[in-house]
């Protein structure tokens, strides 16, 4: 089946906007952005290693620890279960000074992202798959708890989605 028109637009410009920040560095492991993800073809060009996983929880081998300079997670956080648990496991795979990038939609676009889906404009299963929607000071506490410092917030497509910067 075809995913909805509007699915690789948004992948694109979550990518586009996280690439932004990307730091030159030798080992990026992506948590979750997909087979389809443009960080897949990126990633292999840009980084000497790079992984790209998805997040099946109590399948996916993660890298060792303190094995990665930077690690994405693009609109992944909203999904999970038990955030905190897996920023924690992040935290872990990250070498000393190392940075995470993690983009996720703010609760401005929960009813936006509802109509799409209705419209089948966007994958109705992805967005009732989602288990949160946070707002700049929920994604701090979350990121801080993970033991994450340095931490930088900043709204995208008209405060609609977060991204956040943070490192070991």
């Amino acid at each position: 089946m075809d995913e909805p028109i509007l699915e690789p637009i948004w992948r694109f410009w979550r990518f586009t906007r996280a690439k932004m920040v990307l730091p030159k560095c030798e080992t990026l492991f992506d948590y979750g952005s997909g087979p389809k993800s443009p960080f897949l073809k990126f990633s292999k060009g840009y980084y000497r290693k790079s992984y790209v996983v998805e997040p099946l929880v109590g399948k996916t081998a993660l890298p060792k620890k303190n094995s990665a300079d930077v690690i994405t997670a693009l609109a992944v956080i909203e999904h999970l279960e038990d955030p905190e648990k897996v920023l924690s496991k992040l935290y872990n795979i990250l070498k000393p000074g190392g940075k995470i990038i993690i983009t996720t939609p703010s609760p401005l676009n929960w009813a936006i992202l509802e109509i799409l889906s209705t419209l089948r404009l966007q994958s109705r299963r992805e967005i009732e798959e989602h288990e949160h929607y946070y707002f700049k000071k929920s994604l701090i506490k979350l990121l801080t708890k993970a033991g994450f410092n340095n931490i930088k917030h900043e709204y995208f497509e008209f405060w609609l989605n977060n991204l956040v910067t943070a490192t070991k």
